[in-house]
């Protein structure tokens, strides 16, 4: 094995992976023996059994974590060989986030008998529930294409240790996949904000102006949480944030972002403060707003706000 590689250990509960895996690690020069069952462990409150339908989008969650810890051991020089049930449903995802970032992979899957992994599970959690276990031994017993990368889990560690480094060295163990991109759109909200007739926008590192806000992050309850968030940081004002008032799609530099535009009130301050995220803060007029470098989108969203303030002209 090369360092800078990633071997994927995986199986059914009880079929010997860990303790492979961990003797992988030990006999290499640079090894890492990566649980992922400990990123599981360190959720504390609204955890599913991965086994379930439920689960699906946990799962996914704790495979893109384990996979991108995976590939910065690796990029610094490390063997990494990832211990945990990572079935064939989740591979190309894996090794595709793995050749994003320039890191081989080989795909070891270690399968007792289906009654010697449970009598082993049964044993080593002192329970006779092996549900569980059951289920995804089943999951694994018929692999299609990847039959070829099993190896047999019945024996002593040492017998099952020699088949899995002679089936690495064999080099048959390798996969491939396109990398994988990322095509899930970023959506930012903004807010409009302003006293007397003038708005508060923020230059950034494209020299735009753009108005004050930030991007949903997936810990964010709502759109309007995230932006009296992104306003409290980016500002240091406290905000009331109003109905929203326009989206509209921006191209940043060859990414699209969904923009959501919401009215926010507050009280003004003494003066106004930037987050070291923007290079300056000021407030405009609308006429003086359009003789400046800012995208179309915000101006749009500006002059709503401030017709449905004033209401229509006659």
């Amino acid at each position: 094995m090369l360092a800078g590689e990633v071997v994927i250990v995986s199986g059914p509960p009880g079929s010997g992976k860990s303790t492979i895996a961990a003797a992988l690690a030990e006999s290499s020069e640079l090894g890492v023996h990566l649980e992922s069952d400990w990123f599981y462990r360190w959720i504390r409150s609204g955890f599913v059994p991965p086994h379930l339908p439920a689960a699906h989008t946990q799962n996914t969650v704790v495979m893109d974590i384990v996979t991108d810890t995976a590939a910065s051991y690796a990029k610094a020089g490390y063997t990494v060989f990832w211990d945990g049930i990572v079935g064939p449903w989740f591979l190309d995802r894996v090794i595709g986030r793995l050749a994003a970032r320039g890191v081989r992979v080989h795909y070891l899957v270690v399968r007792a008998a289906r009654e010697t992994s449970l009598a082993r599970v049964r044993a080593r959690d002192d329970t006779l529930e092996t549900s569980g276990a059951e289920t995804m031994w089943d999951q694994f017993a018929e692999l299609g294409e990847f039959e070829s990368h099993v190896v047999s889990g019945d024996g002593s560690v040492a017998e099952v240790l020699a088949r899995s480094q002679a089936a690495l060295a064999d080099g048959g163990l390798a996969v491939q996949a396109q990398p994988w991109v990322d095509d899930r759109w970023p959506v930012s909200v903004k807010g409009v904000i302003g006293w007397d007739q003038e708005v508060v926008v923020l230059r950034n590192q494209r020299g735009e102006w753009e108005l004050p806000g930030g991007r949903l992050d997936a810990t964010d309850s709502s759109p309007e949480t995230a932006l009296a968030r992104e306003m409290r940081e980016e500002l240091g004002l406290e905000v009331e944030v109003g109905p929203l008032i326009d989206s509209w799609i921006y191209d940043v530099e060859g990414r699209r972002v969904l923009i959501l535009t919401y009215a926010c009130s507050a009280e003004q301050p003494d003066g106004l403060h930037h987050s070291d995220e923007h290079s300056q803060v000021d407030m405009f007029d609308i006429e003086s707003l359009r003789r400046q470098p800012i995208p179309t989108g915000y101006l749009r969203s500006i002059e709503a706000q401030q017709l449905r303030i004033t209401g229509p002209s006659v």
